[in-house]
């Protein structure tokens, strides 16, 4: 059913009543939060991964360097920076022969904060 052009129009103005708050997610919503507390930490073929919740509701599963799994940082809030690298393509299925790599953004660093 085609919309009439005063539906249409109150479409496209509650659609724009709804962009600003689409626009301003907190960090949690585009998948890589600033802060967070680690719930747990996993190695993997690909990455560490931790799992973290930010502000006491929001969990997410983030990549992390290796490093990161040697690390004591279950049940602390930390501070985490993020950068670009390269990591076997996820095609692999964790063969180690496969040497397809794909770019993703991981947490490099992880900086415990005080209680």
């Amino acid at each position: 059913m085609p919309l009439s052009p005063s539906r249409f129009r109150f479409s496209a103005l509650a659609f724009a009543g709804l962009l600003p708050a689409l626009l301003l997610q907190p960090s949690w919503a585009g998948g890589q939060p600033s802060t967070g507390t680690v719930r747990a930490i996993q190695p993997g073929d690909r990455a560490c991964y931790l799992t973290l919740v930010e502000a006491g509701r929001h969990t997410s599963t983030q990549m992390a360097d290796f490093e990161l799994c040697e690390q004591d940082l279950v049940g602390k809030r930390a501070r985490f920076t993020y950068a670009d690298a390269q990591v076997m393509a996820l095609s692999c299925q964790g063969d180690p022969a496969c040497r397809a790599t794909e770019r993703v953004r991981w947490i490099v660093k992880a900086q415990v904060l005080p209680r």
